[in-house]
């Protein structure tokens, strides 16, 4: 009948709007600290890896692109952390200012053993210049984390991926920044993450909506409805 169609009409409604209010605020919510974690985790990741640096024996190591005994040492701690941290990427580069605009040069990349076998050793070591794989802003806010000397966190464009940088200033005992220490989350990842708990929160909020309309209508019908249709 027309009350009972109304009812349901109206309920219905009442759910899917309630299920995108809520799924849009969870959303929201999930991102800004699933973010603040990722941010703490690279943050701690990106200072224990600071503290296995002899920065004025890598500064050296840079100016002069020459390896030392030290660097061969963090190289192969670089790799440890590559291979056994959940990260996209680890790695140094250095910013480098030029008459047609900025540089990124490579300090120290880690790679796992399978990526030496097929020779990616040979694409990256110290002093290789990598600016064709990072877009023109890319290469400008490295340069810019340079001249600030401070921790921060970006996307950047990579060989055509998308990734969340945590990025930190490696300063030798002068205070001159001389390199930048970053570890890569995919982004592709984090959106992932975010939807796999969005579509789960959607489907959990319809589930309980679902349950509630039935009880609802059911109670509507015998309570409300019946004895209106009886009068």
């Amino acid at each position: 009948n027309p009350l009972s169609r109304s009812v349901t009409i109206g309920s219905t409604v009442f759910l899917v709007l309630l299920a995108l209010i809520l799924s849009i605020a969870s959303f929201l919510s999930f991102r800004q600290s699933m973010y603040e974690r990722f941010k703490e985790q690279m943050s701690d990741t990106l200072y224990y890896m600071d503290s296995h640096i002899d920065h004025d024996d890598l500064a050296q190591c840079v100016r002069t692109k020459q390896r030392s005994e030290k660097y061969e040492a963090l190289h192969d701690f670089v790799d440890d952390m590559y291979v056994n941290m959940n990260y996209h990427y680890v790695y140094i580069v250095a910013s480098e200012s030029r008459e047609d605009g900025y540089a990124i040069v490579d300090v120290v990349t880690g790679l796992a053993p399978e990526d030496y076998d097929v020779g990616e050793g040979e694409l990256y070591y110290l002093g290789v210049d990598l600016s064709e794989q990072y877009d023109e802003s890319t290469r400008r806010r490295f340069h810019e984390i340079t001249e600030r000397g401070e921790l921060a966190f970006f996307e950047e464009a990579w060989e055509g991926e998308l990734d969340y940088t945590g990025a930190l200033p490696l300063k030798d005992s002068s205070g001159e920044v001389f390199a930048v220490a970053c570890v890569d989350l995919s982004v592709g990842f984090i959106r992932s993450t975010l939807l796999t708990h969005t579509a789960m929160h959607i489907l959990l909020v319809l589930l309980m909506g679902v349950i509630f309309i039935h009880f609802f209508l059911n109670w509507m019908a015998r309570n409300v409805i019946r004895p209106i249709e009886a009068l």
